[in-house]
C-alpha cells in the first residue's frame, strides 16, 4: 500500500510514472534482491541511484517537480515537516 504515495506524487507533480508490478516470487528474485536486499516495495531506481522506502522516493519526486516542491532552494526546508521557520 505504500506505493500509492509513490504514485500519489507522480501523479501531483505531473510526471511520468515508470511502474513495475512485482508479486512475491519476483521480490525473491537475485535480481530484485539486488535493488532491494530486504524484498519489500516500493524502491525506485533512476540513473544509479536507488531509493528504497516510500519517503525516500516521495522527497525525491517532490524534489522534481515545483508543484510538490518550491524550485527555490532556502524555500525547500519549510516543505518538510521536521523543519520550521522561526
Amino acid at each position: 500500500m505504500r506505493d500509492l504515495r509513490v504514485r500519489w506524487a507522480l501523479e501531483k507533480g505531473g510526471l511520468p510514472e515508470g511502474e513495475q508490478l512485482i508479486g512475491p516470487p519476483k521480490r525473491a528474485s537475485n535480481d530484485d534482491r539486488a535493488l532491494q536486499p530486504f524484498g519489500q516495495v516500493p524502491a525506485c531506481e533512476e540513473d544509479g541511484l536507488v531509493m528504497l522506502g516510500s519517503g525516500a522516493i516521495v522527497l525525491h519526486i517532490a524534489e522534481l517537480s515545483a508543484v510538490l516542491m518550491p524550485a527555490d532552494a532556502a524555500a525547500r526546508p519549510a516543505c518538510r515537516p521536521e523543519c520550521s521557520r522561526r
